[in-house]
């Protein structure tokens, strides 16, 4: 178990005072003309807590090439699921994203977290949210898997699903630590909280298989159409 006892992280920004990083999505050309670039469409509302919110905000500005749910609903047999973002991308696959709105951690072990969270004044055990995130994206290959246009060899889908946490708080020095108990890849922090380094960070989740093809354009329907059922 990592003790963090050390490690408090203070509060770094009201919502209302946050500086975005410019990123190469709305960087100057080298002609000096500001162009418009596309950028993902979020469907769904993000979460009231102010993690919830920063990453909705950076996910907005990503390539419009990935296509992105908010909370959605995924259910699969008894099993009932809302992960704070699920996103696809021809390339990464699909990507499910827990976010948690820390601002210190205590300690940890491979499926929890003693956390101080900003809404409340004790510290509070939580679970992982990159468990979270593993749980809600089975759940979510299960769904997809009864689609056979989405399956492969013996079953398995024929892209790849990959998972992450997101503490929007957490610096360098945190997520360092945490990596060693929830593994590497699977936990984003502050710093990575600039859409150049989220959708390069993305893509590099790790994954039991290789696959070596990219998603058609309608498997990336069939998923849409399976997550977003209204």
């Amino acid at each position: 178990m990592e003790n963090f006892s050390n490690l408090k992280v203070t509060q770094i920004a009201k919502a209302n005072k946050i500086t975005w990083v410019t990123s190469w999505y709305d960087s100057l050309h080298t002609d000096g003309i500001r162009r418009n670039i596309s950028m993902a469409m979020i469907f769904g509302q993000p979460g009231e807590e102010w993690g919830d919110q920063r990453l909705y905000q950076v996910l907005q500005k990503l390539p419009d090439d990935f296509h992105i749910y908010a909370q959605p609903l995924l259910v699969y047999k008894d099993q009932r699921r809302h992960p704070d973002y699920v996103l696809i991308h021809k390339k990464a696959g699909v990507i499910v994203l827990e976010v948690k709105d820390w601002v210190s951690i205590i300690q940890v072990d491979s499926k929890s977290a003693m956390v101080q969270r900003r809404s409340v004044d004790v510290p509070e055990k939580e679970t992982s949210p990159v468990d979270q995130a593993r749980k809600s994206a089975t759940i979510l290959a299960n769904m997809l898997k009864e689609d056979e246009d989405l399956r492969g060899y013996a079953g398995k889908l024929d892209f790849p699903y990959r998972y992450a946490g997101v503490l929007p708080h957490m610096p360098k020095s945190v997520v360092s630590k945490l990596v060693k108990v929830w593994g590497d890849t699977f936990v984003f922090g502050r710093d990575d909280l600039n859409p150049e380094v989220l959708a390069k960070k993305l893509l590099n989740i790790s994954i039991p298989y290789q696959y070596t093809k990219e998603m058609s354009n309608k498997q990336i329907r069939a998923v849409c159409a399976i997550i977003n059922k209204e």
